[in-house]
């Protein structure tokens, strides 16, 4: 009865305060719609935000589902970054009217404030639920006290659905209200003071630390180029930056330093909240520096040769298996790579490309090419004990194909990458890595879904040295195929080794797990007894797998052993995790499970003089 009173109260105080809601409303074509009379669902959107962009096929599939059953919906913007000719584009794509709410002030007096926020009207223009579509995308607070991103492979809550199936039932919601999870709404303020303007503080900072991937054509969903850019996402800045989402930047900073670390001081968030809170004031125009050219030649000059992957069609929602394609290089002599790049024309969907290499006729050649370490079949499945080999090797055996190409299918090591949100690969002068002659480069690419349909072109852009390297780099793997996470099991730990077989400089290392991906840790075991913790990453994220690189190159003498220690969370507290009911072997795809340390290094360094 107490439950039942409490829902009732919830109810009423909904009910308490009817919107005032026009009775008809022109769309962003000039169509115009009546709204009084049945039940309406108002659901707000962003252009920018990625959470938004994935709710909207869901809401087309609820429109398609219950306007036939009385049911009106609208999609609203308020976003005053957001151009009415994109608004009409959008609308494009939608068979439910598209509403420009001018200056946010539908936004303001029915104190919406997310992207994703739906509110749902009965026919006597009352609000009967407020909130998010479901469950499915949200955020989540970390180990470090920081906040990411979480995405379940399916909701568990339709929370919008539930509630309009009770109104058309004459039933009370419950839920009457959720977290709505998304982008902070852009609402135009005016300007309430100018100690710190776009132009001479912020301006200088987004140069400094996001238009490297928030500009327009780069790999953010946005661009923080422009006074208008940059207002409209004012608060959502100040809000990720306090919580740590961006710079996206997940390693442990008490550990190691790593000369591709992002992130913001204190002072400069503190920026970034008081400009916000000052209503973002644009500044005088001539204290701006000077805009940042994105060049597509890295600095070195015309591509020396590209590959371009044929399209490919990636839908609106779902997971995407792993897309395996291998392009013939045919070249005559052996290359010595010294820049490269990915690059897509969707660069939103695709989260990371890794590269492999198939020689044709390798064993022949490999005479006067710098030492790596030999493949070694067996390598993955240390961990267990030899007459355990079988079992192992039988699990594994439909992987056998994926195993055989390049450096044990990714297990040993691999040749080039692309990870959203890292930066292209430029060698210094002196260093570069091998492309053999006769080769073929196989493409692994993981795409991501982002709400929209999108045909993806990939392409690998790479420039050649003119002369072999006095160093030649390598990316090797310390890796195991030999676990089980139990079901439900929160904190499994898994640990794989390599031992270095002749002295190395190490570069960079670069974690590899899926969703139940928890921690990581590489510690280096010296020949003298000695250990060092060389990364430590509390809260591994399978959307930001970065390539640490190391500030200080560390050498490490043969026999060190290079030690990857992880932790998977196969629990329901873990929201990304696909199913904490079952257990977790390894497998290709992101349901399944990797245990991959990375790690990039130049064989046979000499020890570098103090």
């Amino acid at each position: 009865m107490g439950l039942l009173l409490c829902l009732l109260g919830i109810q009423s105080t909904l009910l308490a305060a009817p919107p005032n809601i026009p009775k008809q409303w022109p769309d962003v074509t000039g169509k115009v719609h009546p709204v009084a009379g049945q039940p309406v669902v108002l659901a707000w959107t962003g252009l920018g935000c990625p959470m938004s962009k994935l709710y909207r096929p869901r809401l087309a599939r609820l429109a398609d589902e219950f306007v036939p059953k009385g049911v009106r919906f609208f999609l609203l913007n308020s976003n005053s970054q957001d151009a009415p000719a994109d608004l009409k584009k959008l609308a494009a794509d939608f068979d439910f009217p598209v509403i420009r709410d001018a200056g946010g002030q539908l936004a303001r007096r029915l104190q919406v404030e997310r992207t994703t926020e739906v509110l749902l009207l009965d026919a006597k223009g009352q609000i009967r639920y407020r909130g998010a579509v479901d469950d499915q995308f949200g955020f989540k607070e970390t180990e470090a006290g920081g906040v990411g991103a979480f995405r379940r492979p399916a909701p568990t809550q339709a929370y919008l659905k539930q509630a309009i199936v009770a109104v058309l039932a004459g039933r009370p919601v419950a839920p009457a209200k959720t977290e709505p999870y998304g982008c902070a709404l852009g609402l135009d303020e005016a300007p309430r003071g100018n100690a710190v303007t776009f132009h001479q503080h912020i301006e200088p900072l987004l140069q400094v630390h996001c238009q490297e991937c928030h500009h327009t054509g780069g790999g953010g969903p946005f661009a923080l180029e422009t006074y208008k850019q940059a207002k409209g996402w004012a608060k959502m800045m100040a809000e990720v930056t306090a919580e740590k989402r961006m710079p996206p930047w997940n390693a442990d900073p008490k550990v190691g330093h790593f000369k591709n670390a992002r992130g913001l001081a204190p002072d400069e968030i503190e920026l970034l909240a008081d400009w916000f809170r000052a209503g973002a004031p644009k500044g005088d125009p001539a204290e701006a520096p000077p805009r940042l050219v994105w060049s597509g030649d890295l600095g070195n000059g015309k591509p020396s040769h590209e590959l371009v992957l044929p399209a490919f069609d990636v839908p609106a929602e779902g997971r995407v298996p792993y897309r395996y394609v291998s392009v013939p290089t045919e070249f005559k002599e052996d290359k010595w790579i010294r820049a490269a790049e990915f690059t897509s024309n969707t660069p939103e969907v695709v989260h990371h490309v890794l590269t492999f290499l198939h020689e044709h006729n390798g064993r022949a050649r490999r005479a006067n090419r710098p030492w790596s370490p030999p493949f070694d079949m067996l390598a993955p499945l240390q961990g267990a004990r030899p007459r355990e080999f079988p079992y192992w090797i039988a699990r594994n055996r439909r992987y056998l194909k994926q195993y055989q190409v390049g450096q044990g299918g990714g297990l040993h090591g691999y040749f080039l990458s692309g990870i959203v949100g890292d930066r292209p690969l430029v060698y210094p002068a002196g260093r570069a890595k091998l492309l053999p002659a006769g080769t073929s480069i196989v493409f692994q690419v993981h795409y991501n879904p982002n709400g929209k349909a999108h045909q993806s072109t990939s392409r690998l852009r790479l420039w050649f040295a003119d002369e072999p390297p006095e160093e030649a780099v390598d990316m090797h793997a310390a890796s195991t195929v030999v676990f089980r996470i139990p079901p439900g099991a929160p904190n499994h730990e898994v640990t794989a080794v390599h031992r270095f077989q002749r002295d190395g400089l190490l570069l960079g290392l670069q974690p590899h797990m899926h969703y139940r991906g928890k921690s990581f840790r590489y510690v280096a075991e010296y020949p003298d007894g000695r250990k060092e913790t060389l990364l430590h990453v509390p809260d591994f994220d399978f959307n930001w797998q970065h390539k640490y690189e190391l500030a200080e190159p560390r050498w490490l003498p043969r026999g060190t052993v290079l030690r990857a220690i992880g932790t998977f969370d196969n629990s329901p507290g873990n929201p990304d995790n696909p199913d904490p009911k079952r257990s977790v072997y390894f497998g290709l795809q992101s349901e399944e499970e990797m245990f991959i340390g990375y790690f990039e290094v130049i064989w046979n360094a000499p020890q570098p003089k103090d």
